[in-house]
C-alpha cells in the first residue's frame, strides 16, 4: 500500500511502499529510509526523476520518448523496461520495498508512487465477452482496450476469464502494443511470432 509524504518541505517527491520512504531531494540525490543511494547511472537518475517529478501520474511512453529522444532518435518502447528494471534492482538493494515505487501501468507507461488509474471491480458496464466466448480478435481487442484504459487490472481479467492463461493475456497485450488490432489476428500472431 503507497503513502503519499507531504510533511518533507525540502524534497521534491517522496513516495512511500511498506516499510520504504523514497525520496528524491532538490539536488536529485535518491534517498532510501534517510540513506543515500549510489549506483544510478545518469539516465537511470533522469528516468527516476522524471517520473518522480509528476508522482502518481503516468508517463506515457511517448512522454519518455520525447524527453528522452528529443531530436527523433529512433528508440524502442523496451529500453524503458531495462530502465524502470535497472531502477527497481538499484532501491531494491537498499530496501526490498523501495522497488515497489516503480511501478510499471501495462501498456501505457510508468510511474512514481501510487498510481491514479483507478481499477474498478468488473461488472455489466463493462460489456465485456462472454465467458466461454471464441476469442475473435475484436473480442480480444476488447479486453485489451479494458486494462488499457484502467477499467480493469489483468489480476481482474484473468479471474473472470478462468479459461485464459496469464501468458495468453500478455502475449495479447504485447501484439497489440506492436502490431495494433491486427495483430490480433490469430495468422498474424503465428507470422510475427515466425518472424
Amino acid at each position: 500500500m503507497f503513502k503519499v509524504s507531504t510533511e518533507a518541505t525540502n524534497t521534491r517527491r517522496c513516495a512511500i511502499a511498506g516499510g520504504a520512504e523514497v525520496v528524491i531531494d532538490a539536488s536529485n540525490q535518491v534517498l532510501v529510509n534517510g540513506e543515500l543511494v549510489t549506483g544510478f547511472s545518469t539516465q537511470q537518475r533522469r528516468f527516476l526523476v522524471y517520473l518522480a517529478d509528476a508522482r502518481g501520474t503516468v508517463r506515457t511512453v511517448p512522454m519518455l520518448l520525447h524527453r528522452f529522444y528529443p531530436d527523433g532518435t529512433e528508440a524502442q518502447y523496451k529500453i524503458f523496461k531495462v530502465i524502470a528494471h535497472h531502477v527497481r534492482c538499484i532501491l531494491g538493494d537498499v530496501h526490498p520495498d523501495a522497488a515497489k515505487t516503480v511501478q510499471t501501468v501495462w501498456g501505457r507507461g510508468f510511474v512514481f508512487g501510487p498510481s491514479k488509474v483507478v481499477s474498478i471491480p468488473l461488472g455489466r458496464h463493462l460489456s465485456l465477452p462472454p465467458q466461454n466466448c471464441r476469442w475473435v480478435p475484436s473480442r480480444k481487442a476488447h479486453v485489451v482496450s479494458v486494462i488499457l484504459t484502467g477499467r480493469a487490472t489483468v489480476a481482474q481479467i484473468l479471474q473472470h476469464y478462468t479459461n485464459l492463461s496469464h501468458e495468453e493475456l500478455l502475449e495479447w497485450l504485447t501484439q497489440y502494443e506492436e502490431h495494433g488490432k491486427r495483430g490480433l489476428r490469430l495468422t498474424r500472431t503465428q507470422e510475427y511470432a515466425s518472424a
